[in-house]
């Protein structure tokens, strides 16, 4: 298999400048969409599109598609891409999938003030390694040695989802990612623009995309910056103020805080839902909304697919000391607001997440902690060499720790359990879940007191062959919650 870093279209909407023309000049002219659409040449109306998308109209641009597959770039690449949420990503698994012989992204180990542009215009992912200075070879066995350490694990009966919090932040990944044309404009634009611009490998991704789809639609993609306008300097001006409040970092919280929600959430959905079925007055029914009115209202609603009641009420967690790998998991739920910590502010966690398995087994421990080791002496190579933060990043280990807030409504947090309490879901997600489920059942009672995976929830088992086959245990276990 090729470690060639590349994008590659694999599909997309046939003409995208006539259908987006097409849409554009459906709301001010008479006739129906298809008489529109084929009065309108195939290449659109490129100079009527920028001036209706510089005006902010740019929901036009939700009528063309694009899918393209992202090969061997940084699982770095892929956390700050899947966290455009209004788009769809197939990744490859690390759970099942051996990752041996991924590769890594190698970035350019500079000095402060010095280049640290390791993508040219060749197509080249990074600088060869004739180019590197000492560091940079180091950084080459660094990763070798983690590698190593991930293939011994696997070798002692460590699974692939495991061992993979040994690898460095750095090894490739690969997907599959399907958007609209204004979704790739807002990714290209913090790619290039914004928050990406300051990690070489994601800018040079974003000048790529900006390359590829610009060819099939110029007048979508070659002004990025006269369609997306915006500045990002919400990290910089957040540590000015941080600096003024002068907190100390606080590493020994519980994993799951919930830090805010809707007051009395089980009447909020229970009325919402019956001011739309009775079309009664507000304070009449505020005063007929008994204990077990609510009960069998809001019973009512979390047991019917379209519950859109339950959108009304939200909850606010802050998640402390998850690991990479978790926050991907986490992040590829789209219906939420997540607020991660830029990944150079965050820098190196001083804990680790060390799965159970390989906790559970001496050589396994002593294999993981020797690999702690390495990225420790590397780190400090690192401080000795004035090395930017940015590209730092790569020399993470998989297991090191982020914390993050995030809300969710209460349908969502429905079907986030569904998926992360099930003996299918991975470790630590399922334990944060899990966590998150027995807190907000103190405060929401009735809305979440069916929530948990689908044998529990729905009373079957849709897993298939894949089926943990203990639906009676993990029943018995979630109705105790």
């Amino acid at each position: 298999m090729s470690n060639t870093t590349r994008l590659v279209l694999i599909n997309s909407t046939s003409e995208p400048q006539k259908i987006t023309s097409a849409a554009a000049r459906l709301s001010s002219l008479p006739g129906t969409p298809t008489k529109i659409l084929d009065e309108t040449p195939d290449t659109g109306y490129p100079d009527y599109l920028r001036r209706i998308m510089q005006m902010g109209h740019q929901s036009i641009m939700e009528h063309a598609n694009f899918t393209i597959a992202f090969e061997n770039v940084s699982v770095f690449a892929e956390q700050f891409i899947i966290g455009f949420r209004l788009m769809s990503f197939t990744v490859k698994s690390r759970r099942y999938v051996p990752h041996g012989e991924a590769g890594y992204i190698v970035p350019y180990m500079a000095s402060e003030g010095k280049s640290t542009d390791l993508f040219g215009s060749d197509d080249k992912p990074y600088i060869g390694p004739e180019f590197y200075g000492p560091l940079s070879q180091r950084y080459l066995h660094y990763c070798e040695s983690l590698f190593m350490a991930y293939k011994k694990l696997l070798e002692i009966g460590i699974t692939p989802e495991d061992a993979r919090f040994v690898l460095p932040y750095s090894f490739k990944s690969n997907f599959i990612a399907t958007g609209n044309a204004r979704s790739w404009l807002r990714l290209i634009y913090s790619a290039s623009n914004g928050l990406g611009k300051q990690y070489p490998e994601i800018h040079w991704i974003g000048t790529k995309l900006q390359e590829m789809l610009a060819k099939i639609a110029p007048a979508l993609f070659t002004k990025v910056d006269e369609i997306e306008r915006g500045v990002f300097e919400k990290e910089q001006k957040l540590k000015e103020l941080t600096t003024k409040l002068d907190m100390q970092k606080s590493f020994d919280r519980p994993i799951i805080e919930l830090i805010s929600h809707t007051p009395d959430a089980d009447r909020l959905v229970a009325k919402s839902a019956l001011i739309v079925a009775t079309r009664g007055d507000t304070d009449e029914l505020e005063s007929k909304l008994t204990p077990e009115i609510v009960r069998e209202t809001v019973k009512v609603v979390t047991e019917n697919r379209h519950a859109r009641e339950l959108e009304q009420a939200n909850f606010t967690f802050r998640l402390n000391g998850m690991s990479l790998p978790m926050l991907t998991h986490l992040t590829r739920h789209r219906m939420q607001s997540i607020v991660i910590p830029s990944f150079v502010e965050a820098g190196r966690s001083p804990n680790i997440v060390i799965p159970p398995l390989v906790a559970e087994n001496n050589e396994a421990t002593s294999i993981f902690k020797s690999s702690l080791n390495s990225q420790n002496l590397f780190w400090d190579a690192m401080d000795r060499f004035n090395v930017p933060q940015e590209n730092r990043v790569y020399a993470y280990l998989s297991g090191q720790t982020m914390n993050c807030v995030t809300t969710m409504d209460a349908r969502e947090l429905h079907h986030f359990f569904t998926l992360r309490t099930c003996n299918r879901a991975q470790w630590e997600i399922r334990n944060y879940a899990i966590e998150m489920l027995k807190t907000i059942k103190k405060t929401a009672p009735h809305i979440f007191r069916k929530a948990g995976p689908n044998c529990y929830r729905f009373d079957e088992c849709r897993e298939g062959r894949m089926t943990c086959g203990k639906a009676k245990e993990v029943r018995e276990a979630m109705a105790k919650l």
